[in-house]
């Protein structure tokens, strides 16, 4: 069995013509979404074995305030250009590819690539994740590779409070 949870970074800061968008950091609200974000993540007892992050700044402290949470240690985050500018089939290479050591991984990145991806699994179709929003799902297979023929089924979706 597989886990994957997919976490939309929380508000973020409106673009600037001075911040390139990957450089655009989380609001206020954002950071204290992250936290509440985090804080259920650990009262759910979620232990990614993997955490993958779009380098945009938003992203990359979102993970940051996770992975401290989780006590996830900060350092063993991974970067990901294509949870950046990837869509959803960029999403699933990534996943496909990942080894199968890791039974648990959290991708945490960009709409509309997380939420396409999520419905590719799910029964129930969704506009759109909702900013600093996380999905659980699990899937019945043993291997990455192979996610695009497995059966995600929804363990939950939590929005922020």
């Amino acid at each position: 069995m597989k886990l994957l949870y997919l976490v939309k970074h929380p508000k973020a800061s409106l673009n600037n013509l001075q911040v390139e968008d990957i450089d655009r950091p989380l609001k206020g609200k954002g950071v204290r979404e992250a936290y509440s974000l985090s804080a259920y993540l650990k009262a759910e007892k979620v232990d990614p074995q993997l955490i993958l992050s779009s380098p945009a700044n938003r992203c990359w402290h979102t993970s940051q305030i996770i992975a401290r949470s989780l006590e996830y240690s900060m350092n063993r985050i991974q970067l990901s250009i294509d949870l950046y500018k990837g869509g959803k089939d960029q999403l699933l290479r990534t996943l496909t590819g990942l080894s199968d050591q890791y039974d648990s991984v959290m991708l945490v990145g960009h709409d509309p690539a997380l939420t396409n991806l999520l419905n590719r699994y799910s029964r129930e179709p969704y506009d759109k994740l909702s900013a600093g929003g996380v999905v659980g799902m699990k899937f019945r297979t043993e291997k990455w590779k192979n996610l695009p023929k497995s059966k995600g089924k929804l363990l939950f979706y939590q929005r922020p409070a």
